[in-house]
């Protein structure tokens, strides 16, 4: 099943790379991975109490609409969701990051490096059950943050639209009760 997976994902990004040119309004979609650092001090002690001799897997999906109104710039608006998986055996502390960025990105030069600034809506779920911690469902604040990337689009000003983007991005988001979670992250997107 993984080398299916592999395939389809190499092909899709490599197939794509064939054909016409970059459009008004054009998709990107890919995958992302990142480290949260968390503000709430439970939901770090709860991930390293998961961690203890077990594993963590974060892994995630960037989707945006993009409007390219001027040839050095792009404004999108897109949902970023990413999983942040902890876990040993039946214990868990488990988090989903919805987030709904609306932004631009700027290219200064001519080839595909921009920089980005997005206003970011969302929120984070928590699924938490360890040893010794009271377990725990729920929904943090919904929150309004920002987003900084530094992306370089293969796509952009070149022969195809269907070039891949690879970027990174610092997301800050406030969960409430004065708490913060930061993000760094790394995406790779397909465009289309």
């Amino acid at each position: 099943m993984k080398k299916l997976l592999s395939v389809v994902l190499i092909s899709f990004f490599l197939g794509a790379a064939v054909f016409a040119q970059e459009r008004f309004v054009s998709f990107s979609a890919g995958l992302m991975t990142g480290i949260p650092f968390y503000g709430d001090s439970s939901i770090s002690s709860s991930n390293s109490n998961a961690n203890d001799g077990g594993a963590r897997i974060i892994i995630g999906l960037d989707a945006s609409i993009n409007f390219n109104a001027l040839d050095r710039a792009t404004f999108f608006i897109g949902n970023d969701i990413l999983f942040d998986f902890n876990f040993n055996g039946s214990e868990h502390s488990n988090h989903i990051h919805l987030d709904f960025p609306i932004g631009i990105k700027v290219y200064p030069w001519d080839f595909g490096l921009n920089f980005g600034l997005a206003y970011v809506f969302g929120f984070r779920g928590d699924f938490i059950n360890v040893d010794g911690d009271e377990a725990k469902d729920g929904v943090a604040c919904w929150g309004n943050g920002l987003k900084f990337n530094v992306e370089y689009n293969f796509a952009h000003n070149a022969a195809s639209r269907f070039y891949p983007s690879i970027g990174l991005f610092w997301k800050l988001m406030p969960r409430g009760d004065n708490y913060w979670d930061n993000m760094l992250g790394l995406y790779i997107n397909a465009n289309f």
